[in-house]
């Protein structure tokens, strides 16, 4: 169903949002904490662990997944009483909400300070400050002033202040070099009075008192200036105040003024670096993986100028906490790279070259390209990306690549930068990353782990069937997460209850589901991976009865030769649908994961 074409959300100012003029603003404050969270990240997948985070924060209650997924459900509801149509779409781990830009009033903002900023930067100053008016217009006061605002939405409030700051900045300086100071006075008295430690006001306000021959007010400002970062951070004024200060105290020099052109001092589009790096609850284990990624991708990391990145692949089984890993180690490394991080998922079910393709493109907007004509070639696309990436030390995030030529576009082409990559396949051809092959938790990190969802006395109590619950989900931390999640929502049942409940291999993927982790659909995705043969294959040795069997026992039940055989167990091995282990003499054998093999039999009890 399409979305009406006159719903407006407007996020500058107080929350607000109309369908032809009229307001359906939610007024329940969760509800508008949610709306408001997902009309910025629109048209993209918000985890739901995200979503509640920004709910709660450290304060989340034991019913934090039933209570988002409600507010999700009146939202909805919402939108359809109203006419909107279906804007809120559930993907595989959260929500989307599909609306065009135009409708959202930031994009209108951004939209016109990239158009005022491209035309100061071609030197038309007149023509660049009537749009940076226009964009600065569309403000009606703080950004969501009137929305809760947990730690997400604070960091993009952050951010689109920051932006109204600089387009401000730009529109000030612009209207300095054509020489309307006196116009500009009264204006920048309004924002030093409300903004009395922001050094670029104050040093355009002492520029137009000077070039309105008011050198002591100017001396003036820079005294209170000088005196308010003293006292309130210890700080004397930067260097650009100092200048026009320093120009003050001369009467025979001219204040210095921005000069127009394409060489002047106006921001770049990326004044503000890329922080796209998503929340991840705190690890459990891991410690020994994440010293080997600092060691490869630190400040300590060895680089060879002119060479390309250190990159991390870390590879594994689904629900082993690839993405945990990989966002909780960037989250650690971000601040050896202040030009900004750079996060993209690649979807299970969407096709892998035009996730490349539109990962590429989302980031050389994040680094300042929207003013860019994006080529139609994807080898131009991936040149752009890297000359916007030249200079900078960028650390990226790709999470769930399926293959090695989806991923080269992605990388920049020296060494400054660093990247971690997961992929719930083995990605064979990619020369340059080093691979960390992540294996389930250990069994008293698995029991830690559920602990600190269900409650340490819970646990305790019933530890031997804690044991086994961790047992029949591989220690894998995203099914103990959905584990927990259901005995949290549900105090009376036990775990010995849960654990005869999920002795049938329906009964085992079905009690997992929870949030953003379905295991028989990522199973599914595994599967279908697969060509007819290895389907076969793999329903076969499921009903081996042996946990453990060799190529030569595989190819026996299957009724093919050695060497077909070994290629398919290993095909099976790099999507980690097999797992590989020795014996003390060296025999190769094969395994099946607990949920891989539930669900293969699930398949061999349906066909």
């Amino acid at each position: 169903m399409s979305v009406n074409s006159d719903l407006k959300i407007r996020i500058l100012g107080p929350l607000e949002m109309t369908l032809n003029g009229q307001d359906i603003t939610p007024t329940a404050p969760k509800q508008r904490q949610l709306l408001a969270l997902l009309t910025l990240r629109r048209n993209s997948i918000v985890r739901a662990a995200e979503l509640i985070d920004e709910l709660w924060g450290e304060n989340l209650p034991k019913t934090a997944m039933t209570t988002m997924q409600t507010y999700i459900y009146k939202l909805r509801a919402m939108f359809i009483a109203h006419g909107v149509g279906e804007p809120l779409h559930t993907a595989q781990t959260g929500y989307m909400l599909r609306i065009p830009d135009d409708a959202v009033d930031v994009h209108c903002f951004e939209r016109l300070a990239n158009e005022g900023r491209n035309l100061l930067d071609n030197g038309e100053l007149d023509a660049g400050t009537e749009v940076l008016t226009e964009a600065l217009g569309v403000w009606r006061g703080a950004a969501l002033v009137d929305v809760e605002a947990g730690e997400l939405l604070s960091a993009y409030i952050t951010q689109m202040e920051e932006a109204r700051f600089r387009a401000l900045e730009l529109s000030i300086d612009a209207d300095l070099h054509l020489g309307r100071h006196l116009e500009l006075i009264s204006e920048l008295k309004s924002l030093v009075a409300l903004h009395p430690l922001h050094e670029r006001f104050h040093a355009a306000l002492m520029t137009a008192l000077h070039l309105a021959g008011r050198r002591y007010e100017a001396l003036e400002i820079f005294r209170k200036l000088r005196a308010n970062l003293r006292a309130a951070l210890g700080v004397e004024p930067g260097g650009e105040v100092q200048q026009v200060h320093r120009t003050l105290l001369d009467p025979d020099q001219s204040p210095p003024v921005p000069q127009g052109g394409p060489a002047h001092r106006w921001l770049p589009a990326a004044a503000l670096p890329p922080a796209q790096l998503p929340f991840v609850p705190e690890l459990v284990g891991r410690r020994a993986e994440l010293r080997e990624i600092v060691a490869h991708l630190g400040p300590e990391a060895e680089r060879v100028p002119g060479a390309a990145p250190p990159v991390v692949v870390i590879s594994g089984m689904s629900g082993v906490g690839k993405t945990g890993l990989a966002v909780a180690a960037a989250h650690g490394l971000h601040r050896h790279f202040p030009d900004g991080q750079l996060y993209a998922e690649f979807p299970t079910a969407a096709p892998a070259p035009r996730v490349a393709a539109h990962v590429l493109a989302g980031f050389i907007r994040a680094l300042g390209g929207e003013s860019v004509h994006l080529p139609d070639d994807p080898g131009e696309q991936a040149n752009l990306f890297r000359s916007l990436a030249a200079g900078r030390r960028l650390l990226i995030v790709i999470d769930g690549a399926t293959s090695a030529a989806d991923l080269r576009p992605l990388i920049p082409a020296d060494s400054n930068h660093a990247v971690i990559v997961t992929s719930r396949f083995r990605l064979h051809g990619f020369e340059y990353g080093h691979t960390i092959e992540l294996r389930p938790l250990e069994p008293a990190e698995a029991l830690e782990l559920l602990a600190g969802i269900v409650g340490k006395r819970r646990v305790e109590a019933e530890r031997a069937s804690a044991v086994r619950l961790v047992e029949l989900v591989d220690a894998l931390p995203l099914a103990l997460c959905g584990l927990g999640s259901r005995l949290a929502a549900q105090p009376e049942l036990s775990l010995g209850e849960l654990v005869r409940l999920m002795k049938s291999p329906v009964g085992r993927l079905d009690g997992l589901r929870s949030g953003d982790f379905d295991p028989l659909e990522r199973l599914n995705a595994f599967y279908l991976s697969l060509d007819a043969r290895e389907q076969s294959a793999m329903r076969v040795l499921c009903t081996l009865p042996t946990s453990r069997f060799t190529a030569r026992s595989a190819a026996r039940a299957l009724r093919w030769g050695a060497i077909d055989a070994e290629l398919t167990l290993e095909r099976m091995v790099d999507c980690h649908l097999l797992t590989l282990s020795r014996d003390d003499t060296g025999q190769v054998f094969y395994s099946f994961p607990e949920l891989t093999h539930a669900y293969a039999r699930g398949l061999t009890a349906s066909a």
